[in-house]
């Protein structure tokens, strides 16, 4: 059964009990059940998940993520509804986020969920631990893989307003947040009808097209070239 964000399978007695299920993003829909304990498959039945025997559910709470059984109990009856983030498959990920370790029900997360899970607003930014390497400040829509041995790690902190970007061999020192293509060509005085590319963490260089917007953290790197590839 489909639901839209925030609204309930179940209109609401006197009798139900509300609870939050989330996305991979964090996006939340409410759903109410009559009873106050419940099974870990009821909740993944109530969300309209289609096969409930291969669902995660992980349960966010004050002291990070907790992995919830499909036939553990769970109270739901708090004043605060719970919040339950449902994925599907056959095993969990770990991460550590603010020396909190936590499950997660997918392989990926962004930068901007990591934040979220921090509980740390838009003012904060978000860092990946590396090792041999120099951590890596992530921006909202970077998608990091746990699917690699051992556990990602992640802290925030506040944002520093300017950071360095490096254009072709030149540092930059610019605010940091979005920006379009076109105020990045202006900062990095781009030759006029070139194209402006960012260089991915993983080394593919990513046109930037006119009217796109970047968000700009610390060590980004750009180059530009002309329109038949040869690089300025």
């Amino acid at each position: 059964m489909e639901t839209s964000p925030h609204q309930s399978i179940h209109p609401g007695s006197a009798r139900d009990y509300a609870f939050r299920v989330l996305d991979h993003s964090l996006s939340s829909r409410t759903i109410a059940l009559p009873d106050s304990r419940v099974l870990g498959r009821q909740i993944a039945d109530a969300s309209g998940h289609r096969s409930v025997d291969t669902a995660l559910i992980v349960r966010r709470q004050r002291t990070g993520l907790i992995s919830i059984g499909l036939d553990e109990l769970v109270d739901i009856s708090g004043i605060k509804p719970e919040e339950f983030i449902i994925g599907t498959g056959d095993r969990m990920y770990l991460l550590n986020i603010d020396g909190v370790r936590s499950e997660w029900p997918f392989q990926t997360v962004t930068g901007a969920v990591v934040r979220q899970l921090a509980d740390r607003d838009e003012g904060s930014e978000v860092v990946l631990e590396l090792e041999d390497v120099p951590d890596r400040v992530l921006a909202d829509a970077d998608q990091i893989d746990l699917g690699a041995e051992g556990i990602e790690r992640f802290h925030t902190r506040t944002a520093v307003r300017e950071v360095i970007v490096f254009y072709n061999t030149h540092e930059f020192r610019i605010a940091r947040g979005p920006k379009t293509t076109q105020e990045l060509k202006a900062i990095f005085q781009v030759r006029s009808g070139y194209i402006l590319d960012l260089i991915a963490a993983n080394g593919d260089f990513q046109e930037l097209a006119d009217g796109q917007t970047t968000t700009i953290v610390a060590g980004l790197k750009f180059v530009s070239h002309a329109p038949s590839g040869q690089s300025s």
